[in-house]
C-alpha cells in the first residue's frame, strides 16, 4: 500500500520456482502493521539577546513563535515546562522576565524586567524549556535569554561650599515654651 493512511492488516501470497521449470511452491502470509506516533519536529528556537547600557534602560517585549510539525497530523499544542496553564496561555516568571507561550499557536512574549536586567553587573542568561505536544508525546525545546550587563554609573555629589546659617539670629518657641535658635539647613 503507497498511501498515507497504510492498513493495518495484510495478506501477501508468495510463490517461488526453481527457475527451470521444476517445482513451484506458494504460501499466504499475513503482516499486521501496528502504527506509532511519530513524535514532532521542534525547530530550534533562536536566543533572546538583550544589552544593559550604563543608562535606566526599558526594555521592551520580544514576540517569536515556535515552529514545529508533526507528520501524523496531529493538533499539537505549546507550553512552557513549570509554566501555569490558564486561559489558552502559558506563563513562567523568570529572574529577569516573564515568557508567556500561546498554548494553541506557540507564539511567545518575552517581557523582561528591566529593573533586575538594570541592576546586573556581570553578564548572565536563564533559560526555559518550551514543550511541544501532538496528545501523545512531548518534546522540548529550550529558550535562551542572554543577557550582556554593564556596571550603573554611580551618582556622586559634591557640597559647593558651607553649610549656610539663614536663621543664626532667629529664635522660635514651641507653645511648650521651648525655644530653638541658630539653626542650619
Amino acid at each position: 500500500n503507497n498511501d498515507d493512511t497504510p492498513t493495518e492488516d495484510r495478506t501477501l501470497s508468495i510463490t517461488v520456482t526453481d527457475g527451470d521449470g521444476g517445482s513451484t511452491g506458494s504460501q499466504t502470509v499475513s503482516v499486521t502493521v501496528n502504527p506509532i506516533n511519530d513524535l514532532p519536529v521542534v525547530d530550534a528556537l533562536s536566543d533572546i539577546n538583550l544589552t544593559d547600557t550604563t543608562g535606566a534602560d526599558i526594555i521592551g517585549d520580544i514576540n517569536d513563535f515556535i515552529t514545529a510539525t508533526d507528520v501524523d497530523d496531529t493538533v499539537l499544542t505549546y507550553a512552557i515546562d513549570g509554566g501555569n496553564i490558564s486561559g489558552g496561555y502559558s506563563t513562567l516568571a523568570g529572574t529577569y522576565g516573564t515568557l508567556t507561550v500561546d498554548t494553541n499557536t506557540g507564539t511567545y512574549v518575552y517581557s523582561p524586567d528591566s529593573e533586575a536586567v538594570n541592576a546586573l553587573s556581570s553578564n548572565t542568561s536563564e533559560t526555559f524549556t518550551l514543550n511541544v505536544n501532538d496528545g501523545e508525546a512531548t518534546v522540548g525545546t529550550v529558550l535562551t535569554i542572554s543577557i550582556q550587563a554593564v556596571e550603573e554609573g554611580t551618582v556622586s555629589f559634591a557640597e559647593q561650599g558651607a553649610a549656610a546659617s539663614p536663621f543664626a539670629d532667629l529664635t522660635v518657641t514651641n507653645e511648650a515654651g521651648v525655644s530653638y535658635s541658630g539653626g542650619y539647613i
